[in-house]
């Protein structure tokens, strides 16, 4: 019951931290989106948020933000003790709680450390919007130009 409410307590403050409700269990941190943009507003001139699949829905799309993640901490020098597929399976395994929990405890030191201005501005639902309007930008399907329909005149015999 202990470990339920401190998983509560770890949703709450996911959201409160990117002001969002879309967290409503620790599984839904494990397509690496809401894990990344924590990442993010500590230091938000370390990496391009865009290059966050937003709307990773599978395995493969999960582990391309999980392994940003990891990139992004390494580069913050933020102990990363955690396995892909361990935070991929989300409340099965103890990766999630642990990242999260640890996140939680050190966030306003790691906040404090990086102390720059875009950081202590930083508002996670612009932040969000700006990332996901550039990314579809950046990846709008190429579409073929329509084939004419106009008809071409028939040109007439000779001597007509």
């Amino acid at each position: 019951m202990q470990r339920a409410k401190r998983a509560n307590e770890l949703v709450a403050w996911v959201n409160r931290i990117l002001n969002t409700n879309d967290v409503r269990t620790l599984d839904d941190l494990k397509s690496g989106v809401h894990l990344v943009q924590i990442i993010h507003s500590i230091d938000p001139d370390r990496f391009d948020l865009s290059r966050v699949d937003f709307r990773a829905s599978n395995d493969y799309y999960f582990t391309r933000n999980l392994k940003l993640l990891q990139d992004v901490m390494e580069k913050l020098s933020i102990p990363n003790h955690f396995q892909l597929e361990g935070l991929m399976q989300g409340e099965k395994r103890n990766d999630l709680f642990g990242l999260v929990s640890y996140l939680k405890l050190h966030y306003p030191a790691l906040k404090g450390r990086v102390n720059s201005k875009a950081a202590l501005t930083y508002d996670p639902a612009l932040q969000r919007k700006r990332a996901q309007e550039k990314r579809n930008a950046k990846h709008r399907p190429f579409r073929v130009a329509a084939r004419s329909t106009a008809v071409t005149p028939a040109v007439s015999g000779v001597g007509a």
